[in-house]
């Protein structure tokens, strides 16, 4: 799967973060799945790994960077 856009509802999953449960009308965000990393999210969709500490800035609900959660969702800022 890929990039989503918002209003939509976060399904119910387990998840040791307090996930927001809706996301906004024109929110881009991507659900988690096994085996993701927010390394690899942000070499997928910002095209530059490096950059993960600005999806974690964005995502404040994610406590540890090192842990997420299938069913997580990662709100992404467009690419400049």
């Amino acid at each position: 799967t890929g990039l989503q856009a918002g209003p939509a509802t976060v399904a119910p999953h387990w998840s040791r973060n307090k996930y927001p449960e809706s996301i906004p009308e024109g929110a881009t965000y991507y659900i988690v799945e096994k085996g993701d990393t927010l390394w690899d999210i942000s070499a997928r969709f910002l095209g530059n790994a490096y950059l993960w500490p600005q999806i974690w800035d964005q995502n404040k609900y994610i406590t540890d960077a090192h842990w997420i959660y299938p069913g997580d969702l990662v709100r992404l800022r467009p690419s400049p």
